[in-house]
């Protein structure tokens, strides 16, 4: 651990099953002395040290709070499921069937995890008449994700450091909770770096995290790694080089590590990544054999591109195996997919337009469609077997169907151009997607965003896609967290409906009967709205939730972290409805959705 972070006392709990008290997990005796995980030597290192302050140019220079510390010169070598008992649950909104995203809020089918700042709770949740707090556990950072395995819960905290080369950590707690009153740490990991991303495959975690290599008083600072309470130093023989990182310090440190047995069976591979791997500066895109990070490189002199790296996953292993440039940049995740050997990306250039790609398993381009809407900027894509649906916007929403049944030979088999544009886009069946975005009033020179927006786009005729149901919430101002962040979205097929956290802005039309579009609502409501979705009929808006007091105005939006009250998850188990904000989880009975009970976080 770093020094300033803390470690729990080993017995110090407080609180009762019955409250819900907060209890410090008591840590193992082999804490502290327990060696590194190896390396995963997923691809070559540094030869030398010469070689290694070649290849980082000039690292900035490391400041503490505290002044320059002491450095140390680098030395040589080295979708739904169903519980036990048959009921239905929800489970987070992944993109790739069988690999995990780390959220905020997870469940079981009986109990819910969710994490709010630096705790976590676990509630038992099912059937509603039990439904209680368990155990509140502090986590010394702040909680970015949770996966839940059985009687396993990972919690990804991040958190300042300051320490020798390490400003920023990502820690990777393991709590065994076959007991859920009693949860114990059984392995922890801490990485030098900020957190970029993890998935879940089976019973195996992978991480990224993003650190740097700092100039220090007497030698370079490495980012560290701790295992179990053991710190780890790097040397310039664990850096990893991929392809065009040569004069970069920056540091992509990955992880694989096992949660389900007693040992920490893992590795951990720091790699030289471009400078653009920075913040904000990629994506990851994780399929059940391979993960690839993207990094977007610009300059005066180059047009945009996406550097792409794939690193093989096997039960743990990290092996790197290819990396590829694309004209371009990526937008997320959800721009990229690996379909039977193929490898799909899509990419815009504002001036250029929007590209599709595909790549063979040797990351070869071998079909490519370019240039589609030069001169507006792509808001979402989704890539669905052989189809791609594209999303791109200046004043209205073009709609792009592309045909992908012949890898070398991607083409545009329809285009629907409409107001507004969707951030976001879900499949509901073979013949219908959803979108989310924003309602937009074009001026003839300017489109102004208005409020949160829903369509359901018709492509079982490819070649005329058609926009048959929308749904407009609100005035400009309204936002969804959803549009940026899928893990928001909840959709029951089954039972025909969709829940989006909402909050609300409304222009009070007594006092601006013919409002500018310019014009923003006041922030007047935050809650979960319940959308009934028909293939025939639409959009309906089914039921309103909030955790909010009904005399009391919101002053601050759900996501920004104020607002103890705001809605930010919900999910489902049997019967029920469970909407989640930092300070309850309130209980509906679906179909009336009638209040039925609420746990207080």
């Amino acid at each position: 651990f770093p020094a300033d972070q803390g470690t729990p006392d080993e017995g110090d709990k407080s609180g009762t099953v019955e409250d819900g008290g907060v209890v410090d997990p008591s840590l193992p005796p082999y804490w502290g002395h327990v060696p590194p995980l190896p390396s995963c030597d997923a691809l070559p290192h540094f030869p030398t040290a010469e070689a290694f302050a070649e290849g980082i140019g000039d690292p900035p220079v490391w400041y503490s709070y505290g002044g320059p510390p002491k450095a140390t010169a680098i030395p040589g070598g080295s979708s739904s499921a169903l519980d036990a008992s048959g009921v239905t649950y929800s489970t987070t909104n992944n993109q790739v069937e069988g690999v995990d995203e780390a959220d905020i809020v997870k469940t079981d089918g009986r109990y819910v995890y969710a994490a709010s700042g630096n705790v976590v709770t676990i509630a038992r949740a099912y059937p509603p008449e039990e439904a209680r707090a368990i155990v509140r556990i502090p986590i010394p950072a702040t909680v970015v994700g949770l996966f839940v395995n059985g009687d396993r819960l990972v919690v990804f905290g991040s958190a300042y450091a300051w320490t020798d080369g390490v400003s920023y950590v990502t820690r990777v707690q393991v709590l065994d909770i076959e007991d859920r009153a009693s949860p114990k740490i059984v392995h922890e990991v801490a990485l030098g770096g900020w957190y970029q991303g993890s998935r879940m495959i089976d019973e195996f975690v992978y991480v990224a995290a993003n650190g740097y290599v700092y100039n220090g008083t007497d030698g370079y600072l490495l980012p560290a790694i701790w295992t179990d309470g053991t710190r780890g130093t790097l040397t310039y023989a664990d850096i990893g080089v991929l392809p065009e990182a040569l004069k970069s310090a920056s540091i992509t440190l990955l992880l694989a590590l096992r949660i389900t047995g007693d040992d920490s069976t893992g590795c951990v591979e720091a790699v030289q990544s471009p400078w653009e791997s920075g913040w904000n500066g990629g994506a990851m895109y994780v399929s059940p054999r391979n993960v690839y990070l993207a990094r977007y490189s610009w300059s005066n002199a180059n047009p945009p591109s996406s550097l792409i790296h794939r690193l093989s996953v096997d039960g743990g292993r990290i092996i790197y195996t290819g990396s590829a440039r694309v004209p371009g940049t990526i937008l997320n995740q959800f721009s990229m997919d690996e379909h039977e050997g193929h490898f799909r990306v899509a990419t815009s250039t504002w001036s250029e337009g929007t590209n599709v790609y595909v790549l063979d398993n040797s990351l070869e381009i071998v079909g490519r469609l370019e240039g589609l809407a030069p001169g507006e900027t792509m808001h979402s894509a989704r890539f669905l077997g052989e189809r791609a649906y594209l999303v791109t916007f200046e004043k209205i929403d073009p709609f792009f169907v592309v045909d992908l049944s012949d890898p070398a030979s991607p083409h545009l088999l329809g285009e629907l151009k409409i107001p507004g544009f969707s951030d976001y886009l879900h499949p509901y069946d073979e013949n219908l997607v959803i979108g989310l975005g924003k309602d937009t009033y074009d001026t003839g020179t300017v489109a102004w965003f208005q409020g949160v927006k829903l369509s359901l786009f018709n492509v079982s005729d490819m070649a005329n896609p058609r926009e048959v149901s929308t749904l407009v919430i609100g005035d400009r101002g309204t936002q969804s967290e959803a549009t940026w962040d899928h893990r928001a979205f909840l959709l029951d097929r089954e039972r025909g409906f969709l829940v989006l956290p909402i909050d609300l802005a409304v222009i009070d039309r007594l006092k601006h009967p013919d409002p500018p579009p310019d014009m923003y609502g006041t922030h007047v409501w935050q809650g979960a709205y319940v959308i009934s979705i028909n293939p025939v009929f639409g959009f309906r808006v089914t039921a309103t939730i909030s955790h909010e007091d009904p005399d009391r105005v919101p002053t601050c939006f759900a996501t920004y972290g104020c607002n103890p009250f705001g809605i930010r998850r919900s999910l489902y188990i049997g019967e029920y409805l469970y909407t989640v904000s930092p300070s309850a989880i309130e209980i509906h009975e679906i179909g009336s959705f009638r209040e039925v009970g609420q746990v207080s976080l």
